[in-house]
């Protein structure tokens, strides 16, 4: 199995808790990692056969910057089921999503969920 990652996407967003950070937006850290069987792609020198690495990032830029979560929890989950659901290729997918302006009285590097979906998901219920 194949495995391509995006490291540190940085976007523009209007995600968070708290109104201030779905008004004023701040700045999201994206890590995408996904599987697949490129065996076809391979032996033939297909384009056609694998992933197409402009697609996947501008379908992302567009669920990243166009909608707003409260949870970025949620908006990794949202990436992944889209990913998924567009890129039949894909067996498996890993989101990191990093929030180094959390709203927390500390000092940190930054806060980071991360959810791991696979195609067989896209069959559950996650309404």
């Amino acid at each position: 199995m194949e495995r391509i990652t995006f490291k540190n996407i940085l976007f523009f967003a209007k995600h968070g808790a708290f109104d201030e950070e779905r008004t004023l937006g701040q700045r999201f850290a994206i890590d995408l990692t996904f599987w697949f069987d490129a065996r076809e792609a391979v032996i033939n020198d297909d384009l056609e056969k694998t992933v197409d690495y402009e697609t996947i990032f501008n379908e992302v830029h567009q669920i990243i910057t166009e909608e707003k979560h409260r949870l970025i929890e949620t908006l990794a989950h949202r990436v992944a089921i889209n990913v998924l659901q567009n890129h039949r290729i894909i067996q498996e997918i890993s989101v990191c999503i990093r929030k180094p302006n959390a709203p927390v009285n500390g000092i940190f590097d930054f806060i980071e969920v991360e959810v791991n979906r696979k195609s067989e998901d896209l069959l559950k219920s996650w309404e």
